[in-house]
């Protein structure tokens, strides 16, 4: 598409062609053409919005959901994480110390994450504590907080000197974006379901909130059987209400005379060993935090069946601020693909300078 500069250069000429001089930019004429290049480019850069728009492979936000409505699809919505915070006294004594349903605590950071009880609870008498379970007060991933990052009580309750969680918080996701939902939109026209092949099932198994990623293995269990495996964002496992949920879906949906069994898919462990160089001037412990960050995200990301790539390491390590190079230890780092019923976990991820 013309820039402004290139659409008034070509009024300019075509004025200049006919009057057989250029006007003065601050002339009436000249103040008048760069108006009409300046409208000129808008309508231009709106039609070129909208073009973007009529199509599935480019199209963004509503307009994108519009297209997938056609498909039968929508768009995942965002998920709270949920997890147990410890509610502690300073001592035992033979009074109930009510933890009301509703109580707020939050992370201790610059920009606090809220956590609710979703249950009422005391202390009893004679202990110093009680562990309650708590939702994000928001849907998102960056909700799934490490254990004791909740330590603030917001809200005040009397003989509680203490709140913390002792285990990680999960099942927190992000509203699905554009290109994740576009992949899944894309998927419907070039595998087409036709409600008895493989496509079918993961469509129906991804149609679910907290699906991540979905494997499909027919006759996994003899003839007339479908085995349907499933994880949750982040490298988790499905829990037992999200495998129910599906499974009623299956059910419902499945093929005549057909068994159909949904499962957590297989969590694999997985390591991997990194050595990097760094710019001058940088710090590597801070490098390398943000590296590890990277790979850990990277490793929970790849899903059911997918593939674990070095050269998707490098593109992510690469671009990292202050990352000069990068090498791997063939020895402990390689290419790694999944089946349809696994997926990776990232257990460790090790990163050294290079010296």
């Amino acid at each position: 598409m013309d820039s402004y500069n290139e659409i008034l250069t070509k009024m300019e000429d075509a004025y200049e062609d006919t009057a057989g001089f250029v006007p003065d930019k601050y002339s009436d004429t000249g103040v008048r053409l760069r108006v009409l290049a300046g409208e000129i480019f808008n309508l231009k850069s709106e039609m070129e919005w909208f073009k973007n728009q009529m199509f599935p492979a480019s199209a963004s936000g509503v307009f994108l959901d519009y297209h997938a409505a056609e498909r039968g699809l929508s768009r995942k919505p965002s998920a709270k994480a949920t997890g147990i915070v410890t509610f502690a006294k300073e001592y035992a004594d033979q009074t109930v110390t009510p933890v009301p349903l509703g109580t707020v605590v939050s992370t201790d950071s610059e920009t606090p994450l809220r956590f609710v009880t979703i249950e009422d609870a005391y202390v009893p008498p004679g202990t110093t504590y009680v562990r309650v379970a708590v939702e994000a007060e928001k849907g998102g991933s960056e909700y799934n907080v490490d254990k004791e990052e909740i330590c603030v009580a917001a809200t005040t309750i009397p003989r509680i000197i203490q709140v913390i969680n002792l285990t990680p918080m999960s099942g927190g996701a992000d509203e699905e974006s554009d290109e994740d939902f576009r992949t899944r939109l894309l998927d419907t026209y070039k595998n087409r379901n036709n409600g008895t092949n493989i496509s079918y099932y993961r469509e129906l198994a991804l149609s679910i909130d907290g699906v991540y990623s979905v494997g499909v293995i027919p006759k996994n269990r003899g003839t007339g059987t479908v085995d349907v495996f499933i994880n949750k964002s982040g490298g988790q496992y499905a829990d037992n209400e999200l495998i129910s949920r599906v499974q009623t879906l299956m059910t419902k949906q499945r093929e005549v005379n057909v068994d159909v069994k949904v499962q957590s898919a297989s969590g694999v462990g997985m390591s991997a060993y990194l050595l990097i160089g760094i710019e001058d001037g940088y710090d590597f412990s801070v490098v390398k935090k943000q590296c590890v960050a990277a790979i850990t995200s990277y490793i929970n990301s790849i899903g059911v069946g997918g593939t674990f790539y070095l050269s998707e390491v490098g593109e992510r390590v690469y671009h990292i601020e202050g990352v000069r190079n990068y090498n791997f230890d063939d020895d402990y780092c390689r290419d790694m693909s999944f089946g349809k019923s696994r997926f990776p976990i990232c257990t460790e991820v090790t990163v050294e300078e290079i010296k």
